[in-house]
């Protein structure tokens, strides 16, 4: 990161930072001698607890000590190993390795250190730091990160990994790695820190001691309170923090005394969307001039920005999300539908790097619907999945899906079953599959029968037609 804004991003940065005192000295420490104590340091902690903002801070102090960084955001990456190297590959500004999505499938990816591979290119730099945000949404790679990826870097390259759990036991297990890794779980501000944060913001002396109490020194919902004292009244504000989730209580101060309609609907869209640009609020608010409330978004304490745009705290994000569905859902239906077709937009046109963030935006304006959930409770686990492309052995294992997802589903309440078969050798549709079915009393209607079989819905009814036959069954409610 380099220019006068990055510049003064950083001063801002360091001015507000507080605390942390025993982290940042092992972290120098390490960045001044020649043989580091530990190749990994691995942080933890809770949500909004400053995991980010100490890699700043860590980032801040590896530049003035003239090391290159890079940073990789776990949210921005597609959790396989391909994906990992392509993010890499972006933030070192070097072209992709083969082998990512955009590429012709089955081109392998280069392994560590052969040209063209971007963790050949972060070792060519010698001294290095190499820092990972939101590890959780890495845990389908932890084990190709730990066995592979990272014992292939050279040992002058720092890495730093944060994220919400505990590392898995493999890293303190592994003989190898037992010496190399620094394991730091961080905790909210004491209360003399959690002071001094509110001193540097200019908070009045004699609020000190109630946001502390109330907080519990907790990053986060100090920033929020700082947020909601700029909008007015402290005292209302001290009454309403009375809540048990400060977090929520602050939030929802905050959104009840915006300024205008449109700042709501502004921060309705960062809300709404994975990561959010002037194009896209452009797009869901259908209005050109978007700049000014883009800058105000930026500087919400709530709000963090990455190089693919604002987002805001997930903490954040549950409370704004929930305050949208009941405040106005038709504005919501609104904003979500235009999120998702500039989404998809994007997704058509891009390709490489550019399709796989277009993909995962797109994904997430799908989360919201109840199809897509049946199959992911909650997005910040979508991620523990590890997507790779099919190769033909895999090809009974996809035929056997359909009757596996057959015997293995409940069916109870369902009126007709359609089974899409024809001649085949995997004894499809299996009789176990045709029984369960059967036990719900539900009407099978077999494409090596019917032929082509279609449904057409109605507002209360959905009619079956075949070549034989045409059934119409209610649709309950």
């Amino acid at each position: 990161m380099s220019g006068a804004v990055a510049g003064r991003l950083e001063a801002a940065r360091r001015a507000c930072f507080v605390g942390r005192a025993d982290e940042l000295e092992l972290f120098e420490a390490a960045l001044h001698t020649d043989e580091p104590p530990f190749t990994l340091l691995l942080l933890h902690g809770s949500g909004g607890v400053g995991k980010t903002a100490l890699l700043h801070r860590f980032r801040g102090l590896a530049e003035r000590a003239g090391l290159p960084v890079v940073r990789v955001d776990g949210r921005d990456v597609q959790a396989t190993p391909n994906g990992f190297r392509s993010a890499l590959a972006e933030a070192l500004d070097v072209p992709d390795p083969p082998g990512v999505p955009g590429d012709p499938p089955g081109v392998p990816g280069d392994p560590p250190g052969v040209p063209g591979d971007p963790a050949g290119v972060l070792g060519a730099a010698g001294r290095a730091v190499l820092l990972v945000d939101t590890y959780e949404s890495l845990t389908p790679i932890d084990g190709w990160l730990r066995d592979e990826f990272l014992p292939r870097l050279p040992d002058r390259v720092l890495v730093v990994v944060a994220g919400r759990q505990p590392p898995a036991a493999a890293w303190r297990t592994d003989p190898g790695w037992r010496d190399l890794v620094r394991v730091i779980a961080l905790s909210n501000l004491d209360a003399g820190e959690a002071t001094g944060y509110l001193r540097t913001m200019g908070v009045p002396a004699w609020l000190h001691r109630d946001l502390v109490d109330v907080t519990h020194g907790h990053p986060l919902a100090l920033a929020l309170a700082i947020d909601v004292l700029r909008q007015g009244d402290a005292a209302a504000m001290l009454e309403r923090m009375g809540a048990p989730d400060v977090v929520q209580a602050l939030l929802q101060r905050f959104v009840d005394e915006l300024p205008t309609v449109g700042h709501r609907h502004a921060l309705q869209v960062c809300a709404e969307a994975r990561t959010t640009t002037e194009a896209v609020l452009r797009a869901a608010l259908d209005e050109e001039d978007v700049h000014a409330r883009f800058e105000w978004l930026r500087r919400l304490s709530f709000v963090e920005h990455g190089p693919h745009g604002l987002f805001p705290h997930d903490l954040a994000r549950d409370v704004l999300v929930a305050d949208l569905k009941w405040r106005d859902p038709e504005v919501r239906a609104t904003l979500h539908r235009r999120i998702r077709v500039h989404a998809m937009t994007r997704l058509r046109a891009a390709r490489g790097r550019a399709q796989q963030l277009a993909a995962l935006d797109f994904l997430f304006t799908e989360y919201s619907d109840p199809v897509f959930r049946q199959y992911w409770n909650q997005w910040d686990t979508m991620g523990q999945a590890l997507g790779e492309p099919a190769q033909p052995s895999d090809r009974a294992e996809i035929l056997a899906l359909g009757i596996d997802a057959a015997v293995s589903c409940s069916a109870a309440g369902v009126s007709a079953a359609i089974v899409s078969v024809g001649v085949n050798r995997y004894g499809h549709p299996a009789p176990e599959a045709l029984g369960r079915l059967s036990a719900t009393h539900a009407e099978v209607w077999r494409t090596d029968r019917e032929g082509t079989v279609t449904v057409t819905v109605a507002e209360s009814t959905m009619t079956v037609r075949g070549r034989r036959s045409v059934r119409t069954y209610s649709i309950r409610p």
